[in-house]
């Protein structure tokens, strides 16, 4: 999980926290896990997310903090570093969808998933951990589906992270989080469809409110 604080740089500093019904020390991200709790925030952060923004976003600058000191997300994504997974990907040429299955498994395969939040790590930090968070794996796969040619973005609501890929149809939804309990959290109606961010490789995009 990515936790309930964004800091964002842009005309003026300052964090913004998403919107939270749930008292604090009911906020799930800490062990042990509670899906019930979980399972009522994202419904009713939903609701409220979608009646106050649109379905419009707009250019917006997205800083987070990292081990060396605030930076664009953008700094992060690395499709080059992704080169070291290049064995394990199927050749474009075989088709987009075919291309999305093959690096989505080699992510879920070989890296670790970790439900508690970490801080924003370099695509080749990661990569050398062999361990990640929903918003670390994420931008590791955007960047190795960047570096295969495949249109994606990472999407932000609700304090987890995950990827959409285009294969030449439609977008698909790529979680990096394949636990079945928080995953048929995340498929409430609404939650994948319209995130508060989305995160590209060279900008950011978020939600204009009503």
């Amino acid at each position: 999980m990515i936790g309930l604080l964004f800091c964002l740089i842009g005309s003026s500093a300052g964090c913004s926290r998403l919107t939270c019904v749930i008292p604090n020390d009911r906020v799930p991200g800490l062990s042990p896990w509670d899906a019930d709790t979980y399972t009522e925030y994202v419904a009713q952060n939903i609701e409220v997310l979608n009646r106050t923004y649109t379905e419009q976003y707009r250019p917006v600058e997205f800083v987070v903090d990292t081990a060396g000191g605030s930076a664009r997300v953008q700094t992060l994504i690395d499709p080059a570093a992704t080169a070291l997974l290049a064995e394990v990907i199927a050749d474009p040429a075989s088709g987009g969808g075919t291309t999305i299955e093959a690096i989505v498994e080699v992510v879920r395969q070989r890296f670790d998933y970790l439900p508690e939040p970490e801080i924003w790590a370099p695509v080749r930090e990661t990569i050398r951990a062999g361990k990640g968070d929903c918003k670390n794996l994420s931008i590791l796969l955007v960047s190795a589906l960047t570096a295969a040619g495949v249109d994606a973005y990472a999407g932000i609501s609700n304090g987890h992270m995950w990827v959409r890929a285009y294969d030449g149809q439609r977008w698909r939804i790529l979680e990096t989080d394949t636990d079945p309990e928080r995953n048929q959290i995340y498929r409430i109606p609404g939650f994948y469809e319209n995130p508060l961010y989305k995160i590209f490789s060279d900008h950011s995009l978020k939600r204009i409110p009503r």
